[in-house]
Formats: C-alpha cells, sequence, structure tokens
C-alpha cells in the first residue's frame, strides 16, 4: 500500500510517491548520536518565539481575566529541525481527510470539521504522526488543522513537548478587547537557559495538582483550593494564602490548614459577589467613599480576615440609607 508525501522540507507542494520502506537505503546512527538530537530537540524555544491564546474568560470583581496557553508558530518548529537537521534530514507528509459532520442537538446539522493527519520523518530515528483539526466554517481551517497535527507530531519527538506541561494554562488580567495586558513570565524549565541548567517541570503538579498534595492532605480539598483562583481573584486569592504563610497550595503540610483555607475561599466567594452587586447599585464613587471610610487602600485587601465583611456591612447600610431616601 503506498501513501504520499511533501518535499523534505515540509515547504513543497507536489506531491511524490513515497518508496517503499523496504526500498529505502538504511540510515544507521548511533545510540549516542541519539540522545544527542533527541536532547536537543527538547531544549524550550527562545521566549520571544512564544505566543499566548486565551481560551477562556471571566469576569471576576470587575475585571476581565482569561485563562491563557503558550504556544510556538509552525515556524519555529521547522526553524529547529532544520538547524538540526538541515531540510534534507526530515520529512513531513500530510492527509486532507473528508470533512466530517458532527450531530448537533435534535438532529440539527452542525458545521463540519477539516481533519488533517501530519507524519513527520526524521531519517535514522523515525516517523510520527497526529492528527488536528477545525471547523469548516473558518477561513483557514485546512491550515490551522496542519499545522497542529505537525506540531503535535513533532511533540512526539520531544519538540515542542514541553509546552504541553501548562496543560491547565494561566490566569491573566485582559483588556476591553480581551488581549493580555501583561504576558505572563515563563518558569525556568520553559526556557533554553534553565532547561540547560537542569530544571524541568513537574509534570503532576501542573497536569493535575491534586497529585502534588502531601500524603496528609486531601488531594480534592487541594484541587478545590487552586479552583477557588478563579473566583477570588489573583490578588484576594494569594492573600488568603498568605494569612497562612504559605504561597501555593502544594505548600501546605497539614490536612486541619488546608480545611481551614479552603473554608475562608468559600467565604469570601460569596461575600465578594454581594461588593460586585453592591458596586453596580451604588456606583464607583460611592464605593471609593465607603473603601476610604473603611481604611480599605484596594480590593487585594478583601482577603484579610475581617476586611470584607467589613466593607460589605458598610455597603449595605449606605445602599440602605440612599433607599430610604427615595
Amino acid at each position: 500500500m503506498s501513501s504520499t508525501t511533501v518535499a523534505p522540507n515540509g515547504h513543497g507542494a507536489a506531491i511524490v510517491p513515497r518508496v517503499p520502506a523496504h526500498d529505502k537505503p538504511q540510515t544507521r546512527i548511533s545510540k549516542k548520536r541519539i540522545k544527542v538530537l533527541l536532547d536537543k530537540l527538547a531544549v524550550p524555544f527562545d521566549p520571544l518565539e512564544i505566543q499566548w491564546r486565551v481560551v477562556e474568560t471571566k469576569k471576576a470583581f470587575g475585571r476581565l481575566r482569561g485563562r491563557v496557553i503558550p504556544y510556538a508558530d509552525r515556524m519555529a518548529y521547522m526553524q529547529r529541525l532544520n538547524d538540526l537537521l538541515t531540510p534534507a534530514g526530515w520529512s513531513s507528509s500530510v492527509l486532507v481527510h473528508p470533512g466530517m459532520g458532527v450531530a448537533g442537538e435534535r438532529g440539527r446539522g452542525t458545521p463540519a470539521k477539516v481533519v488533517v493527519t501530519s507524519q513527520i520523518t526524521i531519517h535514522g530515528l523515525g516517523a510520527h504522526s497526529a492528527t488536528g483539526e477545525e471547523w469548516a466554517t473558518d477561513q483557514n481551517a485546512a491550515t490551522s488543522a496542519e499545522a497542529q497535527a505537525f506540531k503535535r507530531a513533532c511533540a512526539h519527538f520531544g519538540l515542542g513537548a514541553y509546552l504541553y506541561y501548562f496543560f491547565r494554562g494561566v490566569w491573566v488580567d485582559l483588556d476591553r478587547n480581551k488581549q493580555i495586558q501583561t504576558p505572563p513570565p515563563l518558569p525556568d524549565w520553559a526556557t533554553p537557559e534553565g532547561w540547560d541548567a537542569g530544571a524541568r517541570p513537574d509534570i503532576d503538579r501542573l497536569r493535575d495538582g491534586a497529585d502534588a498534595a502531601p500524603a496528609c492532605c486531601d488531594p480534592e480539598v487541594i484541587r478545590q483550593i487552586e479552583a477557588m483562583q478563579n473566583e477570588l481573584g489573583s490578588e484576594v486569592y494569594r492573600r488568603i494564602l498568605k494569612r497562612y504563610l504559605i504561597w501555593r497550595p502544594e505548600q501546605i503540610r497539614d490536612a486541619a490548614t488546608a480545611e481551614k483555607v479552603l473554608a475562608d475561599m468559600q467565604h469570601a466567594a460569596p461575600l465578594m459577589l454581594k461588593v460586585a452587586h453592591l458596586l453596580d447599585r451604588l456606583g464607583k464613587p460611592a464605593f471609593d467613599e465607603v473603601m476610604k471610610i473603611c481604611n480599605v487602600k484596594s480590593a487585594a485587601e478583601f482577603g484579610e480576615a475581617g476586611v470584607l465583611e467589613r466593607v460589605l456591612g458598610a455597603l449595605e447600610a449606605k445602599l440602605s440609607a440612599f433607599d430610604s431616601q427615595l
């Protein structure tokens, strides 16, 4: 059974028959050379090559927040392959599948998806393939699906694989256009310098924070604490942790503290919603006046014990006085 492939550097448009495997000249490569290549492929991209994609948005106390994940352009992958192997040292093949329709509710049809399979062959190392997909309504559906499949196939060789450790993403502030205001800093292990120095990601911590919880703590409690950051916002979330002299949930070392932290966060979340509601009712000038009366400089202080309750009480009193005047 034959298949097709594109030109060795991945850019060619002409489709040519692939030579059957048994007719290819066998390329021998030493185990040492294989290890060197794989190690170099695994090194993170230059931070300047990294971009951030917003995959989820949420309002938190009047601020627009976004969960972002990092990615690199396909050209960064191809450049790494060319630098390490030369354009003649690797090849890629692409297979576009027929449009795949997806059934909607009550039998209603939805747009089809473009599905692409990409195979990457590194001469002397072997081949890996992966698929990518995009809705057919996207004008660049084929290009996006192909790029996704290409990068996923490269990850099998370790190239760009470190980006998948950002499985859960990072929450940052967004502007009114849902664009990142300030890109989040990359950890040491996600930079070439840190990687070469031996820094490595903790897959358990990044993919599922509960797995990194101390044995004395209930993993589900740690997971719930981490989830509260989305409801409280980073500043209040960190302020509550700071009250217990910890900076991250995995630093909690006993079950009693974990339960107290979670209880404080769960207590604060609905109160913050009430404060946000009163802010909408009273307006920002009245809200700022109450904050000044309560000697609270910023909403970050809502993470301090008693501050949120004090501000909420003052806001409710002001609203009551305002309503009585109507």
